[in-house]
């Protein structure tokens, strides 16, 4: 990869407000600075981060995660962003504001939660990206839809075979002369097929195959046993996909309505990804796709473009283990993007990432906490911040805990989009919210 460039300072991502009673420091474990309160500032100012580092939201379910800076940061960031969306709500309210900006705004939408018509998105549009190798671009689409997780937890060599079929399944249908037929929907009609075995074995006797590895992985699923040993291999590769089978699915990642490569090129693009809550599980493959897919076309990137690209991943736990992650957290920022993560407590970061959580929160030059309600979460966010756990339960309902670089951690007063009146006529009205007008701050 050619030498990445930076070309200018970031623009600023809001936190919060400081200024009145807000800004003051917490109390440090050990010794530390003064514990004093700073002198009452007249008026509020918002609180900005100027840097290009990672940031890391923890606060639980309804406590304004969305309202106070999901919402505010896509209304004022002028870069493009790759927002997960469960409830479609940060689309709905700011779509027509990054329209207002000049980006192309797209909604990936399979189940019409937000919109009637959404837009599509082929995974196997990673293989056109710069830089790709066909075969290891395969294994990385098997990886992302499966996540890595066991589907027999006896015997792991159902597992490698049944991926393995899966792997060889992908490769074939990347081989298909007709572009339409070059989607997952092909996969899955081949893996359901009753002349399956019959299928694979006159590609391999008729196809030339210019990597090795599908080739293999073809045939060692036809050395085994026909009667026997093949039906439970190809039992195990059709649950590996059973999450894309569903014809909302299918007919999302049939095809593309956008070039993937303007997310390489950093152009003004900004996509949501919008999976209803009900399907967070059952369906979490579809997002983790889509976001693997979207992340591995930041990594293909050779310098970093004129605006840094926000990838905020909310309920990020819902994705389950994502290797990408770990990348984008160690890896994306010399890429041009800045990751913003919110976790609804500490312990899913530890649970899904028990090797790695440090390396995640240790990037993170910005820690946010706040909606903490009981001393099990307010200890775990105090370790990690550095601070006493009881400054957590003094919150105000409005109030934060912010550590960011070379300061000490403080209190400040969350954003409110409906209410403050730097936001006023800049979002559009969550048809959600059957509530009158927000009074203006």
């Amino acid at each position: 990869m050619s030498a990445i460039i930076r070309r200018r300072v970031p623009p600023p991502l809001v936190l919060g407000w400081e200024g009145h009673d807000e800004g003051r420091k917490v109390k440090q474990m050990g010794f530390g600075p003064s514990t004093q309160p700073e002198a009452v500032k007249r008026g509020r100012r918002r609180l900005v981060y100027r840097g290009d580092g990672h940031l890391l939201c923890v606060a639980p379910t309804g406590a304004g995660k969305g309202r106070g800076l999901i919402i505010p940061n896509l209304l004022t960031y002028p870069g493009p962003v790759i927002v997960s969306d469960p409830k479609g709500e940060n689309y709905l309210v700011t779509a027509h504001r990054r329209r207002a900006m000049g980006h192309r705004v797209v909604v990936l939408d399979p189940f019409h939660v937000a919109t009637d018509k959404g837009d599509w998105l082929n995974p196997f549009d990673v293989l056109g990206l710069p830089g790709s190798m066909p075969d290891a671009d395969v294994e990385l689409i098997a990886e992302l839809i499966t996540g890595g997780e066991p589907t027999s937890a006896k015997d792991p060599f159902w597992d490698l075979t049944g991926g393995g079929m899966l792997i060889g399944l992908l490769g074939l249908t990347a081989l298909e002369e007709d572009a339409d037929r070059r989607n997952l929907g092909t996969v899955l009609d081949l893996l359901y097929d009753g002349d399956c075995d019959y299928k694979i074995a006159v590609a391999l006797d008729t196809r030339k195959f210019p990597h090795q590895m599908i080739y293999n992985e073809l045939a060692g699923y036809l050395s085994h046993e026909s009667d026997k040993c093949r039906p439970s291999v190809r039992s195990t590769a059709q649950a590996k996909v059973k999450a894309l089978g569903c014809q909302a699915v299918r007919e999302a990642m049939s095809g593309s309505t956008f070039d993937l490569g303007a997310i390489v090129r950093g152009e003004p693009i900004d996509i949501f990804i919008v999976l209803p809550p009900d399907k967070l599980h059952s369906h979490r493959a579809v997002l983790r796709l889509w976001l693997g897919v979207l992340m591995t076309a930041l990594m293909r990137r050779t310098s970093i473009p004129e605006q840094r690209t926000l990838l905020m991943l909310d309920e990020v736990a819902q994705l389950g283990t994502l290797g990408t992650l770990r990348q984008a957290i160690t890896l994306l920022r010399g890429y041009g993007v800045q990751v913003w993560t919110f976790w609804q407590d500490l312990s899913q970061l530890k649970l899904l990432y028990p090797q790695d959580w440090p390396t995640i929160v240790n990037n993170a030059a910005v820690l946010q906490a706040f909606g903490i309600s009981n001393g099990l979460m307010a200890a775990e966010c105090a370790a990690v911040m550095g601070c006493e756990p009881g400054a957590f339960r003094k919150l105000a309902h409005n109030q934060q805990m912010i550590m960011r670089p070379y300061q000490e951690v403080r209190s400040h007063q969350r954003l409110d989009y409906l209410r403050d009146r730097c936001f006023r006529g800049k979002f559009t009205a969550n048809p959600r919210h059957e509530r009158g007008p927000a009074r203006t701050l």
